[in-house]
């Protein structure tokens, strides 16, 4: 079988709008005579023929609010009950264990997808060698949430809350970790990347995140996180799949500027994680970097914000994905 590469992802699959908006109408029609399988049939044949529809309002929430789904923080928690601490079904067991990054480096490898190169990894702190590692990186937990312990090193200083440690970053790590975690986890050191937009904007010293919310094969939209301020949240920008902006998505951030340009590799970005979604359909958050070399994955995530602060938009649009591919 012949590897996958990055050049595979260089356009979007066709979309066909037009009749995607046709069923789109049809099925909220039927959702509201109370034809629900029919009405989700024909939304889930919209999606296919455009992923943009997940966005667009289905008439969906009333009748979820009266069967009491249509909360988020319980539908995730709920997931996290079934898929991390209670008998777990074996495909739960293996999409649940992707969030450790020592096991979705193999998998993500395996589909010829890029990752940050590896440049150490170990069980304890004390284990790496701290000598051999370059003056720019990035150290994570291998598992954690909300960047806890996420340290991006580069001038002597962890760029990711501003506190200087010079040239003695072991006892810098040592001690964030000891205040941030009852038992410290083991780690991974990455390549610290460069973003796509750089050198246009050096204030992107930390590259940004881009949070593509996908299920089965689509890409509903795409949250994309500016960490570069001292507070660790300059900028949010939410963008549908074809590149328009999209109403805010999360609260608590401020929201960048409208006229904020789609930065170079969007469009092979939407196309890995569509591909990635192929194999992982279930509702995810798969998180990326964009480089000048293109697109780097970066995460998954099952638990997003844990299902909280999100604007009516995300909170929608995320129920709504729930209804193409359940849990």
């Amino acid at each position: 079988m012949r590897e996958t590469k990055r050049s595979d992802f260089v356009a979007l699959r066709p979309i066909f709008p037009l009749r995607a908006l046709w069923l789109l109408k049809a099925g909220r029609r039927a959702l509201k005579r109370g034809n629900r399988d029919a009405g989700v049939a024909m939304l889930r044949t919209a999606t296919a023929l455009d992923p943009g529809v997940l966005c667009a309002p289905w008439g969906l929430m009333p009748l979820l609010h009266a069967e009491g789904r249509d909360v988020v923080r319980l539908r995730m928690q709920a997931r996290l009950q079934s898929w991390y601490r209670g008998p777990r079904s074996p495909v739960h067991a293996q999409i649940s264990g992707l969030t450790h990054k020592r096991t979705m480096r193999p998998f993500i490898e395996a589909l010829g997808l890029p990752l940050p190169r590896l440049l150490g990894q170990a069980d304890s702190l004390s284990d790496l060698d701290w000598t051999a590692l370059p003056e720019r990186l990035v150290i994570k937990p291998v598992n954690a949430a909300n960047s806890n312990g996420v340290i991006v090193a580069a001038d002597g200083c962890d760029q990711m809350t501003g506190v200087a440690f010079g040239t003695d970053l072991k006892s810098y790590v040592s001690q964030l970790y000891e205040e941030c975690f009852a038992k410290p986890p083991p780690v991974l050191v990455e390549e610290m990347l460069c973003d796509v937009g750089a050198v246009e904007d050096p204030g992107l010293v930390i590259p940004r995140d881009f949070k593509v919310f996908t299920v089965a094969g689509h890409a509903a939209y795409v949250r994309v996180h500016d960490r570069n301020a001292p507070d660790g949240r300059r900028s949010i920008a939410s963008f549908a799949r074809d590149g328009s902006r999209l109403p805010p998505s999360l609260k608590g951030w401020p929201e960048a500027a409208n006229d904020t340009a789609l930065p170079r590799g969007f469009d092979q970005l939407i196309a890995m994680a569509e591909y990635l979604s192929q194999k992982v359909p279930w509702l995810l958050r798969l998180d990326f970097y964009l480089t000048p070399q293109g697109p780097v994955f970066g995460e998954f995530t099952t638990y997003p914000n844990a299902g909280l602060d999100l604007t009516p938009f995300s909170r929608r649009t995320m129920l709504q994905m729930w209804e193409i591919w359940p849990d």
